[in-house]
This record gives structure tokens, sequence and C-alpha cells, in this order.
């Protein structure tokens, strides 16, 4: 039976300053050239990816890693308190890409025998 893994990364909160930005790409390059990064392997990413009020340049980094560096199987990403405050434009961007899913709403998931669930960010407001 293929192994198949679920590899869990959260808060990144990617930002201009140094030395964050840098400490961050670090974990995108190490995520996206580890052996994890294969077919058999599911993404899923906690949200918070970059600070608030973030300049797309920064989200241009995440893309690109999901659109040309990632061989996951999928890619999820669950709404974070940060995405939430942009939700209209920084969600919408990765929408589009294929094998990625953005969850903003509460949702069970099984992978392969594991029973998920799914709690993006929540606005009490």
């Amino acid at each position: 039976m293929e192994e198949h893994n679920l590899i869990v990364v959260g808060d990144i909160h990617l930002q201009d300053k140094e030395p964050k930005k840098s400490q961050c790409l670090d974990v995108l390059d190490w995520i996206f050239n580890s052996d994890f990064n294969n077919p058999n392997n599911t993404l899923l990413m906690l949200g918070d990816l970059c600070e608030i009020n973030s300049p797309y340049e920064l989200y241009e980094i995440f893309i690109d890693c999901f659109e040309n560096r990632s061989r996951f199987a999928k890619i999820l990403i669950v709404e974070g308190n940060h995405e939430c405050a942009n939700q209209s434009t920084v969600l919408s961007l990765f929408r589009p890409l294929k094998n990625v899913e953005v969850i903003t709403e509460w949702k069970a998931w099984e992978y392969y025998n594991c029973n998920l669930l799914f709690l993006p960010f929540y606005n009490h407001d």
C-alpha cells in the first residue's frame, strides 16, 4: 500500500521585513524542495500566509510555489484571520489554481482513513 502523508504548515506570516521574510522563504524552499513534495501527499496550510495588508507581490510567491514548484496531489488553504481581513481580494488569488482548494467554511474531510475537521477563522463581530 502506498504511503500518503498530510503535510501541515501553519501561520507562515510572510512579510516584507527582514529577517522574517528570508526565514519564511527558507521554510517555503524547504517545503517545496523536500521529498514530501510528491503526488502521494497533500499540503495543508493553516492560514495566515502573509501579514494583514501585505502587498500582492508576497502572495505571488505562494502562487509561484503552488503553480510551478508543487508536486503535491492537492493543496488546501484554511482561511486564517489575516486572510479573512482581506478575503475579497486575497483568497480570490488562489481559487483558480489547479489542485488548490481554499476553505472558508467548516468542512469535514476524510483523508485515507483519517477524519479531519477544518474550522477556518470565524469573525465574531
